[in-house]
């Protein structure tokens, strides 16, 4: 039946949820959270559950349809991110089927405090401290979804368990301008594996260099091929502001300016 899948991100010490309605109301919704479990710790859970007036309670998430799953979650100064999945389809009273003819309101809603951690088997028992967020216009998933314009890196583990470099610094996936990300292979402890995303129409790469100069730079790279849809992964070397390809036969180097 399909899936989607969705991420929450800010700079926030207690949750931040996303929540589904057929209004502009909070009373009825579907929501999804993302909470710290404690105000001291890193843990993070993603919760499932309905609005009952201006309460919440935890939706049960035994059936495969109606539950959230491929749950991943990070905590690091004073920012929460998460990213679930949950299918299309669903099978449990008061929840909503997101098909392409389904809209919806969707409802952003934040608690700052660390006062908003809860832990993992409770609801959202303190509200939200900020005037939630609600979508102008009701909107299927499908119509958040622009493949062309998304850097769809994953930025779960920046700083943990991979090095991250973004731009701007505040962002997050389809909002970043670039990401590179660099992490120990887990198959291969004496390999790294490297990630380039940026909103480009020509090449984005990283060079590594002992001194802060472009010349005699090892790079790597990723470029639009000619075609306007394909892209090719490039390994160079820079030799002043110009570069050549470690390996003939790779295509043409990056064009020498900038």
């Amino acid at each position: 039946a399909g899936s989607v899948s969705f991420e929450l991100s800010g700079l926030v010490e207690g949750w931040i949820s996303l929540g589904v309605n057929t209004g502009r109301m909070m009373d009825g919704a579907e929501v999804f959270a993302c909470q710290r479990t404690s105000s001291g710790g890193k843990s993070v859970v993603v919760k499932h559950l309905l609005n009952v007036g201006h309460t919440n309670t935890l939706l049960p998430d035994s059936k495969p349809d109606s539950g959230i799953f491929n749950a991943s979650t990070f905590y690091d100064k004073g920012r929460i991110s998460c990213r679930f999945t949950r299918s299309l389809d669903s099978s449990t009273a008061k929840t909503y089927s997101f098909g392409k003819d389904k809209k919806y309101t969707y409802i952003l809603a934040v608690n700052t405090l660390p006062s908003g951690a809860a832990g993992a088997s409770q609801a959202l028992v303190v509200r939200h401290n900020q005037a939630p967020i609600f979508l102008r216009e009701q909107v299927s998933v499908f119509d958040f979804m622009n493949e062309n314009s998304a850097i769809t890196i994953d930025l779960l583990g920046c700083g943990e368990t991979k090095g991250c470099a973004i731009a701007p610094y505040s962002c997050y996936g389809a909002n970043c301008d670039y990401v590179y990300t660099q992490r120990i292979d887990p198959n291969d402890k004496t390999s790294l594996i490297f990630e380039l995303g940026a909103r480009t129409s020509g090449w984005m790469a990283v060079g590594f260099n002992d001194l802060t100069q472009m010349g005699d730079s090892d790079v790597l790279g990723c470029q639009v091929n000619p075609d306007g849809m394909s892209v090719s992964a490039k390994n160079l070397h820079n030799e002043g502001i110009n570069n050549f390809l470690d390996q003939p036969g790779d295509g043409a180097p990056f064009l020498t300016n900038a």
